[in-house]
């Protein structure tokens, strides 16, 4: 079905009367244009996951030798801040992810 994608894409509530609910967890979506050799050997060839607690960051290796970055956690639905990401993404990872937290910094983007 063309234009069902997304939790509140205008297609849905023609499929289901089920309204979206927030459940907990939160992503944040990035991209690396030109990888560092290190981050390159973070990310591999496929996919990579890495867990701690309550957060997690994946990387997924795509065309061109780009690499997307999800980092995950959980949030409380009062707590969201929707600018956090775009505002300073190298501190999201170090607060989130310890052992990760420079992912974002050598990642030699602006923007991730």
């Amino acid at each position: 079905m063309i234009g069902a994608d997304g939790a509140w894409s205008r297609v849905r509530r023609y499929l289901t009367p089920v309204r979206p609910v927030y459940t907990g967890i939160t992503f944040f979506e990035g991209w690396i244009d030109h990888p560092s050799d290190q981050i390159n050997g973070i990310a591999g060839n496929g996919t990579a996951f890495s867990f701690g607690g309550a957060q997690a960051l994946v990387t997924q290796r795509n065309g061109g030798g780009r690499i997307c970055v999800y980092a995950a956690m959980k949030r409380a639905p009062d707590v969201i801040d929707q600018h956090i990401a775009s505002s300073r993404p190298h501190r999201l990872g170090a607060r989130q992810l310890p052992r990760l937290g420079r992912f974002p910094a050598i990642g030699g983007e602006r923007h991730w």
